[in-house]
């Protein structure tokens, strides 16, 4: 055995030390391959939190900006301005609107309106009436220690479609409201007075005919004496001590057989041919709202009134 060793001494030793390196060899590539593996896994995962970490970033402000947004939406009001602009009516604002805004949108002032008085910085409130006066020097101030020109005031009301307002003339000389012949939209002119208040106006008087003086505006419901006192100095009664009533008019109607279409109460026109309550309703709806009729032909204007059913009334009817 020694013998057979030692003949092959180099040999062996040769083949021991090859084994040794690779085996050394082997074991060298298995701990790199860990290393990198564990390397990668380490990376891998820096990298992903660093993923995760960006997205949670990107979310907090996208949920913190979301109510933001949300609160900016500004809630929507309806505005009626009447008085001296040059498109009066109701106007949709959002609610952080101004005064001065609402009068852009309404075409902006005529030359006559009273400006001084009028607060154009005040934000618009919702459902409330903004009348804008006309200067005049004969009126009288509707607040103590205001000058006698600045009547521009601000009465809530509610209000929900646009108002068309008519050309007539119901005024006096002296810049006073005619309460005998004033319209809706130049009664909604006086201070305190509304749409509800001037139509009862307007019913009153046709009902018991003209007022004899602007005091019997206190049978009207709604105005009492404080309101009064308001209105007084912005009206006048034209014919003072000639009211006609409606037994006065009736008689008059019937010397001399013919009805003023101008003058003449709801029962009245009733008694015309084909003319019942709601056409007798309308033909006074239609005189407040466009003034007196000019000729009998603008009966045809009326809803159910004809050519025909004009000609069957024209022989009892006149236009003064």
């Amino acid at each position: 055995m020694q013998e057979i060793f030692a003949k092959y001494r180099r040999a062996i030793i040769t083949a021991i030390g090859v084994i040794v390196f690779l085996i050394a060899g082997m074991v060298t590539m298995i701990f790199t391959d860990s290393g990198n593996e564990t390397a990668n896994h380490n990376q891998h995962s820096r990298n992903e939190n660093a993923s995760q970490n960006s997205q949670s970033q990107k979310k907090i402000p996208n949920e913190e900006s979301q109510p933001q947004a949300q609160n900016t939406q500004s809630r929507t009001v309806y505005v009626y301005i009447t008085g001296e602009v040059k498109k009066p009516g109701v106007y949709k604002l959002s609610e952080d609107s101004r005064i001065f805004q609402l009068v852009e949108m309404a075409g902006g002032f005529t030359s006559k309106a009273e400006t001084e008085f009028l607060n154009l910085a005040e934000n618009v409130a919702d459902g409330s009436h903004i009348h804008v006066g006309a200067k005049s020097s004969t009126q009288s101030p509707l607040i103590p220690g205001m000058p006698a020109n600045a009547h521009a005031n601000i009465q809530p009301q509610n209000a929900s479609t646009p108002v068309t307002y008519s050309h007539s003339q119901p005024q006096s000389s002296s810049g006073r409201v005619n309460v005998n012949t004033a319209n809706a939209s130049e009664l909604e002119s006086l201070p305190g007075v509304g749409p509800a208040i001037a139509k009862r106006i307007i019913d009153y008087r046709n009902q018991h005919g003209n007022f004899s003086s602007p005091e019997d505006l206190i049978n009207v419901r709604g105005i009492g004496k404080s309101k009064l006192a308001q209105i007084l100095p912005h009206v006048t009664a034209m014919n003072t001590g000639t009211r006609v009533t409606q037994s006065q008019s009736q008689s008059s109607s019937s010397s001399s057989g013919l009805i003023d279409i101008n003058r003449a109460s709801q029962k009245e026109l009733e008694r015309l041919p084909g003319v019942g309550p709601a056409t007798a309703k309308r033909i006074i709806d239609y005189r407040n709202q466009h003034g007196r009729f000019t000729k009998a032909e603008d009966l045809m204007n009326i809803r159910g009134i004809g050519a025909a059913k004009l000609n069957s009334m024209r022989s009892q009817i006149v236009v003064r």
